[in-house]
């Protein structure tokens, strides 16, 4: 038999970090000299406390995050979200190969402003945190 992969050992403290690899580690980490748009995951702030340790905190504010959601949708309740809501960059469609529904990159996401640049109500990108 042959060996077709293997995988890298685990960093040394990586009990510290629920036991990830160094690439999962390295996967949502905050790059200050790059830019996201403010809807980056790598942006919540209930992430970025869980990372760092901070449990109450990220607890707090998961809780706050859901909140906001729940109000965000308050108005919208009986109504079929599609009605509501259109998804920014992507298109659903039925994926030719499983078909199943799925979704298609219509683009316009890396034209957009980053976080360099300040929200802006024209851009019509939520303030989902």
């Amino acid at each position: 038999s042959s060996l077709l992969w293997q995988a890298d050992p685990r960093p040394e403290d990586s009990d510290q970090f629920y036991n990830f690899t160094e690439f999962a580690i390295r996967l949502n980490e905050n790059r200050p000299h790059e830019s996201y748009l403010h809807t980056d995951c790598r942006q919540r702030p209930d992430i970025r406390a869980l990372e760092n340790g901070l449990l109450d905190l990220a607890a707090s504010e998961k809780e706050r995050l859901e909140n906001k959601q729940r109000e965000y949708r308050k108005p919208y309740k009986g109504e079929k979200e599609s009605d509501w809501w259109t998804p920014k960059w992507f298109t659903p469609i039925k994926n030719e190969f499983t078909k199943e529904d799925d979704w298609k990159y219509v683009g316009g996401f890396w034209e957009e402003p980053k976080t360099s640049i300040p929200k802006s109500d024209s851009l019509k990108i939520p303030d989902i945190f």
